[in-house]
């Protein structure tokens, strides 16, 4: 995959907390992501919540569901997906307070062959992987390969109002999702990013914006059609997008 050819179209991927929010996303989004966001980033998804989805009609677009973090994984959501996986293709799993510990991607191994073989396990790497004790980004990316895992997720863990640009430089993002495109794998950027954030997420590479709180109102309260329909027309017609400036400040990770 050469890192410097733009992908033709930035895809959109829509965070939902239950079927009557997925049921507004679905018309708008490439993949529909269930989560709890009231449980941290990777909040597991209600089971309940996931065959409530799995039932609608007309089906959802490509689904995605939240695990939780490694060290808590949702077990039902594990059994539910090897029953009746549908048309879920990809299971998020957090690695926070893995740091320091050898067996993460040991861990992560176990995790990917218990889901069914149509399910893709994405292990999210976070921005802000101090403030969690998580495996810093490059660590993630190195682990990509030996686990056989297609897509690599770049999001923040603290979800407190600081952005992905708070922890790391759009250079440090950029070489990121280039060296990522380079070994073959899919981008997903996510970090409480906005609309504005647009231009530079497709410039650098990515193939999927992955947002909640851009989309909602109170933050990440509630989903709001208005701004959802804005979000996924924009990233239709690139053509009306204005010029995008890099952020100016971002905190320096370790490596460059």
């Amino acid at each position: 995959m050469n890192p410097l050819v733009i992908p033709p179209r930035l895809r959109l991927l829509v965070s939902v907390r239950d079927a009557a929010e997925a049921r507004l996303a679905a018309p708008w989004v490439d993949i529909l992501d269930l989560k709890n966001p009231d449980a941290g980033p990777l909040g597991a998804v209600d089971a309940e919540v996931l065959r409530q989805v799995l039932a609608m009609r007309p089906q959802p677009p490509r689904l995605s569901v939240a695990l939780g973090e490694l060290s808590q994984v949702a077990e039902e959501l594990i059994r539910l997906l090897g029953r009746e996986p549908g048309n879920v293709c990809y299971a998020k799993v957090g690695l926070a307070g893995w740091a320091q510990r050898a067996d993460w991607t040991s861990q992560l191994g176990r995790l990917r062959r218990r889901l069914p073989p149509e399910v893709e396990l994405i292990p999210a790497a976070y921005a802000d992987w101090q403030r969690v004790q998580a495996p810093e980004p490059w660590r993630v990316l190195d682990s990509l390969a030996e686990l056989r895992c297609g897509t690599f997720m770049l999001d923040t863990a603290v979800k407190d109002g600081l952005r992905l640009w708070d922890h790391l430089t759009p250079e440090q993002v950029m070489r990121l999702v280039q060296e990522a495109r380079c070994r073959g794998h899919r981008v997903v950027l996510a970090g409480s990013l906005r609309a504005e954030d647009v231009p530079l997420v497709r410039r650098f590479g990515a193939e999927v914006l992955a947002v909640r709180g851009a989309v909602c109102r109170r933050g990440r309260d509630r989903l709001e059609p208005g701004r959802l329909r804005l979000l996924a027309e924009r990233l239709q017609c690139p053509g009306v997008e204005t010029k995008s400036q890099a952020p100016a400040h971002a905190a320096s990770g370790k490596r460059s």
